[in-house]
């Protein structure tokens, strides 16, 4: 009810609702956290703090994002990347409206973007070429990779995702897993890596490009997007998405052991009818 009533912009009347589940159900993380929602909504931020903290306490894993919410309102640092089990939810709960949602509301235009920084060094790919597409989501950017790609494999820590992409039959493999993760000696290699509007979720890129560079053979590839943001080396924005300064990324890529190649701004997609600033970066492995 009190999720109802926040949507009809009642929010001082969601918060005493809200509250009052809170007393009913102590050590019930969600009630926390809508309370807390509310109560930023209603204008109150100091009863948001007290109450996306007792959410946190009641579930460390932070599958609802109250670490986020707290980073935004000034009560906790921002963290290197967002918990894993928010990212795994949040993409758990959309996937079976995520495309019609980012493509047909937010004309999200990441993939298409990302392709066209790829063109100018598509005859310096080792062939036959093996692509992995970090993030898959629901399999967006397969059809445009397919063309290119001897192997086409896709990583996402969604499962619903993975479901949805293995769906379609553009990938040879689809599997859940997350970015950071270290590969296993036997793992695949890959001559191209791409991560399209998945690495906004991470705050501190760097041990990411490490793991990714062992992914990748001898001068491979590396494309992705990020959102585009001035504060180094990075932010934690509104939409709890986090914004990445260019030099930043730059030096990043090279302690990490790439060569940038390309780094353009670019409009990724639309949120609240405004663009949504990114960039579109092209590196290759350092051998």
């Amino acid at each position: 009810m009190a999720l109802a009533l926040l949507e009809t912009g009642a929010a001082a009347a969601a918060r005493d609702l809200a509250a009052e589940a809170c007393a009913l159900a102590p050590e019930w993380p969600d009630a926390w956290f809508v309370l807390g929602e509310a109560c930023e909504r209603a204008g109150a931020p100091d009863g948001a703090i007290d109450a996306y903290r007792r959410c946190l306490a009641l579930e460390p894993p932070d599958r609802l994002g109250a670490g986020p919410r707290l980073t935004l309102l000034g009560a906790a640092a921002t963290p290197d990347r967002l918990p894993s089990a928010y990212v795994r939810t949040l993409f758990d709960q959309t996937a079976r409206r995520f495309e019609e949602s980012l493509v047909g509301r937010l004309q999200y235009q990441a993939p298409q973007r990302l392709m066209q920084a790829l063109e100018p060094f598509r005859t310096d790919l080792p062939l036959p070429l093996a692509v992995l597409d970090i993030g898959c989501g629901t399999g967006l950017m397969g059809p445009l990779l397919r063309p290119w790609a001897a192997r086409l494999d896709g990583l996402d820590l969604s499962p619903i995702m993975v479901a949805e992409a293995a769906r379609k039959r553009i990938y040879d493999t689809v599997t859940v897993g997350d970015l950071i993760e270290v590969p296993q000696a036997d793992a695949p290699r890959y001559g191209l890596a791409v991560a399209a509007d998945v690495l906004c979720y991470v705050g501190n890129l760097e041990p990411a490009f490490s793991v990714i560079r062992r992914r990748l053979i001898e001068r491979g590839h590396l494309a992705f997007t990020v959102e585009w943001g001035t504060d180094a080396p990075y932010a934690l924005g509104p939409a709890q998405r986090f914004l990445h300064e260019p030099a930043t990324i730059e030096r990043w890529l090279s302690d990490a052991g790439f060569d940038r190649l390309a780094c353009e701004r670019t409009v990724l997609r639309r949120e609240r009818r405004e663009p949504v600033d990114g960039l579109a970066v092209v590196a290759r492995r350092k051998d």
